[in-house]
Formats: C-alpha cells, structure tokens, sequence
C-alpha cells in the first residue's frame, strides 16, 4: 500500500521509465532520435532515464513523447476497484444572465457496503480541457473535498468562470491542461478555484 508521497512518487518514476524503455526498444531508436522527433531536450529524458536527477517528465514533454510515436496520454487508475457513493451530490456549473455559476444537486444515493474509498461528490466534465487525455466533456470525475497528499498527475477539479467545471492535471503546484484547444493553459494552484480532488473517472460511453 502506497503510504506517503515518496512512494507514490517512486511508482510514477518506475512506470514512466518502463514506458519509454519499452517505446526505445520497440521503435529502435536512441533517446536523441526520440526527441528530436517529439522537438523535447533530449538531456532532460537522459538524466530521468539514468536517475542523475531527481524529477519527474512534465506532462507537455510526456504528450509530445507520445505523439512522436503515433500514441497519446490517456488517464487510466486500475488501484481503486470499489468506490462508496453515499447520497452523492453532482457538482456542475449553469449559465444565466450571460454569468456562469456552479451549481449543486443531489442526484445519486447509493451505499456499497464492501467499497474501500469514500467519494464525497460527482463533478461533471464541462470542458475540453483534458480532452487529449481522454476525459471528454460529459464523462463524471468522482472526487473528495480535501486530500493530505497529492500526487504528481492526479487529476483536479477547477471552475473557469467562462468555461465551467474543468479537469487539470497537478504536477509541480501548477494545474496543467492536456487538451487539443491552446487555449487552456497553466494555472498556478494558488490561483484556481479548486472544487475537488479526482478519485476515479468514469466516462460517458456515447463519445
């Protein structure tokens, strides 16, 4: 069981570099081939790769890494198999008079006895703003309020004031947009209104 920060971070570090070992050897190519097609510092991927600095890839040099390939990021989290949704309230936004404000209903009251984690509320995707990720607009990010630890490239709910509610990435205190629209960008997590932390996505099958 993941315990603390450190670990969840050393799990990240080991899957990433599984990733990009198994892409070198499948398209046998060096680490300056691979980026200088994905137009990355191939220093930064070599010193990740050979452990001389502690850090983990920016989720702009892992986007550009994948598509080099033909591939692309797609949020997936098989840890959690159960989740408890007890009178689950649905987190969305709604505009009126040309203001668009969040909005609260209570949509869902289901309790799962053998369920190991406790989601406090449902938020629906609004935007496009991780839509290069695969979280599309209309599929649900189960959250909680309040999380001790946050770990690299969990996802966070934010509202946009001309947007709505939006999925970002944490990564280093900045949220970061994975979306095919430019014009999502950075947000620093002091300045976002933050509405939740993401626990589980589930998506809209119609996509």
């Amino acid at each position: 069981m993941v315990k603390d920060k450190n670990d969840l971070l050393t799990i990240q570090k080991s899957e990433i570099k599984g990733w990009m070992s198994s892409q070198l050897e499948r398209n046998e190519m060096t680490i300056n081939k691979w980026c200088k097609l994905a137009g990355v510092s191939a220093t930064t991927v070599t010193e990740f790769m050979s452990g001389s600095r502690d850090f983990l890839p920016s989720i702009t040099t892992l986007t550009k890494l994948s598509r080099a390939l033909g591939q692309r990021i797609v949020i997936q989290d098989d840890s959690i198999q159960r989740v408890r949704l007890a009178s689950m309230k649905l987190v969305s936004s709604q505009k009126k008079n040309g203001v668009r404000k969040m909005t609260t209903k209570n949509n869902l009251n289901l309790v799962d006895p053998e369920a190991t984690v406790q989601v406090e509320f449902g938020s629906l995707v609004e935007t496009d703003s991780m839509n290069d990720a695969g979280v599309h607009k209309g599929d649900y990010i189960l959250c909680v309020e309040h999380k001790e630890i946050i770990a690299q490239g969990s996802i966070v709910m934010i509202f946009l004031e001309k947007e709505g509610v939006s999925p970002y990435l944490y990564f280093g205190h900045q949220l970061v947009p994975v979306s095919t629209d430019p014009k999502y960008k950075k947000i620093k997590v002091v300045d976002a209104d933050i509405v939740g932390y993401g626990i589980q996505l589930i998506r809209n099958l119609t996509h």
